[in-house]
Order: structure tokens, then C-alpha cells, then sequence
């Protein structure tokens, strides 16, 4: 009780509070200030150089929306792996979690989309077909209707288990 009339006695003096209490002779000695935003400065060109350099070859989205690996659902492993060397178009196929040897894919003509899609061929950006068509890979334009797309993919795949939607996917 003591206590609190004494707090409630020194409330109106309250500014003059630090002359009855004055700071300890010894302080510790404050750390020098950083410049934070000349540390970020330096720091997020050395993040970014670093991120570019990691070397990683299986990320899911590249300059070259055709190459890449690719699963029958959004989210399954990989089904089959586009890779284009020296300028040709290669396929490999995943079986029992092995990557069979790669073979050649042909850029489709458009021509060729309208044999696969009859009505709706403007809407094919553009394709790769294997040999004797037994696979096809059609990349659709922004904003196509076609019947069978997912709204999560912008891709169609013909493959031997069918036609259907495909999904970029990270590669294992």
C-alpha cells in the first residue's frame, strides 16, 4: 500500500524521474552500428551469382518450353524426358524407375497438328511427334478450349497409354 501512494506521489514528477535514478557509472559498450542495407547490397548480387552457378540441369521450367521432364498427372514422377542435342529433339522414356535410351522427335509441322487436331489446330502452339506418331507432345497457346485440357497444364501428350493432359515436372 506504502508502495503504490508513493508511485502515485511521484506520477506527476515523472519527467524529472531520471535525476533520482541516474544511469549506472558503467555501461557496456554498444556494438559499432552496421549499415544493413550496404550489407544487402553486397550480399543479394553474391545470393544471386550463386543461385545462377548450381549447376542443376532438372529444373522444371526452361527457356525451351519443350525440353523437360513430364508426368501423366500433376503430381506423379516423371513418365518421359525431353532433351535436345545439338539441335535435335530426344525422347527417353522412364520404366521401372530406368531411363530408357533417348530417341529422335521431329518439330511438327502444322500440317501434321491438323492431323491430330482437326478443328482446333490454332490452338497448338507448337508439337513434337516421334517417329511413326506414336508419340506426340503439343504445347497449347494461351487461353485453348481444347476438350481433354487441364486448367493446370498447358500441355497434351499422345502417348502409348492414351491422349491426354501432361505436366512439367521436376526431373529425377
Amino acid at each position: 500500500m506504502a508502495l503504490v501512494v508513493t508511485l502515485s506521489l511521484l506520477l506527476p514528477f515523472h519527467t524529472h524521474l531520471h535525476n533520482l535514478f541516474p544511469p549506472p557509472a558503467y555501461t557496456a559498450p554498444r556494438p559499432p552500428r552496421r549499415n544493413t542495407m550496404r550489407l544487402l547490397t553486397c550480399l543479394l548480387p553474391l545470393c544471386l551469382l550463386l543461385a545462377a552457378c548450381t549447376g542443376q540441369r532438372d529444373l522444371p521450367f526452361r527457356a525451351d518450353p519443350m525440353t523437360g521432364c513430364f508426368a501423366t498427372g500433376p503430381r506423379k514422377a516423371a513418365d518421359f524426358r525431353i532433351e535436345q542435342q545439338a539441335g535435335q529433339y530426344q525422347l527417353s522414356l522412364r520404366s521401372d524407375a530406368q531411363w530408357k535410351p533417348p530417341t529422335p522427335l521431329l518439330s511438327a509441322s502444322p500440317a501434321q497438328i491438323r492431323q491430330f487436331f482437326p478443328n482446333d489446330a490454332e490452338q497448338i502452339e507448337r508439337a513434337l511427334l516421334g517417329q511413326g506418331n506414336t508419340f506426340g507432345l503439343f504445347l497449347l497457346r494461351d487461353g485453348a478450349t481444347l476438350k481433354g485440357r487441364a486448367r493446370n497444364s498447358d500441355y497434351m501428350g499422345l502417348l502409348v497409354i492414351g491422349a491426354g493432359p501432361v505436366y512439367r515436372t521436376h526431373c529425377d
